[in-house]
């Protein structure tokens, strides 16, 4: 009796641990968006014509035990005498419950003047590895189970993405993720990489002489898990050196998913700090009361003699 009260309680852990494992992914690399547009579409690295470094940190749902915790590290850069190549690194770790997972992607992408802006297209190819060690997990008796031992899984991925920009607006589309793996490919308890299609919009809109406002819309599908997803995001510029936004976030279709607000300063000299901090208002608020906080730090250093057009807020 002892032993399948055991199976039956890691079995359920494992359950809710699918879906943990997919709204981390999904939702970190949604929300890091409004700051590198790099972690969801691979035609954005090198468009900004500049070099950019950025730390990401994210605590999702702060008062769950066990709940994500993801550290992101990107960098990317226009490189060649034209600055038409783009590239680009992305490490990405989340920490759930018991297992730590590592994303890294290198990304390459290259622009072409089209109209009016630049058309870039971008590839991306990396790797997931999911280390779980199930030692840590204690059965309803308050013992690990030491037949559960640990696992190790490590799968590669790759995805595309196209992005069109001028001074005033961009138009993006991408996938992220084209391999779509099940629980066969990658482990009887995870749910972890799904294939995803990601397009997006924004314009700008000056206001003054020193505000800028930009508004946003992504739409997010996954088609083997969920209902298709919004993000819409408002975003006000003072001098291109502060900048506060808002952001409502959807799931299945219109039902609302959460609020979140984002602050940020760039200092002269390319250093770059961001605060997020988003609120649920679905079936989650019911066990999370605090939200989620997220952090970035960045750097941007200008490349001189470039010859393609640099958006100031995109």
């Amino acid at each position: 009796m002892v032993i399948i009260k055991s199976i039956k309680w890691v079995i359920s852990l494992f359950i809710i641990g699918q879906g943990l494992l997919v709204s981390a992914q999904t939702d970190t690399r949604y929300s890091q968006y409004v700051f590198n547009g790099m972690v969801i579409n691979p035609a954005y690295a090198g468009t900004t014509n500049n070099l950019n470094a950025m730390v990401f940190y994210r605590n999702q749902w702060a008062d769950i035990p066990g709940a994500p915790k993801t550290i992101s590290i990107s960098i990317q850069s226009p490189v060649g005498s034209h600055r038409k190549v783009g590239l680009g690194f992305l490490v990405e770790t989340d920490k759930i419950g018991p297992n730590d997972i590592m994303d890294f992607y290198t990304v390459y992408s290259y622009k072409v003047p089209l109209g009016n802006g630049v058309l870039s297209a971008g590839l991306q190819g990396g790797a997931t590895i999911i280390q779980s060690d199930l030692n840590t997990l204690l059965t309803p008796e308050g013992v690990p189970d030491i037949a559960l031992g640990n696992q190790t899984f490590a799968k590669p991925n790759f995805g595309f993405g196209l992005y069109y920009f001028t001074e005033r607006y961009f138009v993006s589309f991408s996938a992220p993720t084209l391999l779509d793996y099940r629980k066969a490919d990658i482990g009887p308890f995870y749910d972890r990489q799904y294939r995803q299609y990601i397009a997006g919009a924004g314009v700008i809109i000056n206001l003054s002489e020193n505000l800028t406002f930009k508004p946003s819309l992504l739409f997010k599908s996954l088609p083997a898990i969920a209902p298709s997803r919004f993000d819409l995001n408002a975003s006000i510029y003072y001098k291109d050196a502060i900048w506060l936004g808002a952001s409502f976030r959807t799931y299945k279709a219109l039902e609302p998913e959460s609020f979140g607000l984002q602050m940020g300063i760039k200092l002269n000299n390319g250093v770059k700090f961001g605060y997020g901090y988003d609120l649920n208002v679905n079936s989650i608020a019911t066990v999370s009361s605090t939200g989620t906080h997220q952090i970035i730090f960045g750097y941007e250093k200008f490349l001189k003699n470039t010859t393609v057009m640099s958006p100031r807020y995109f």
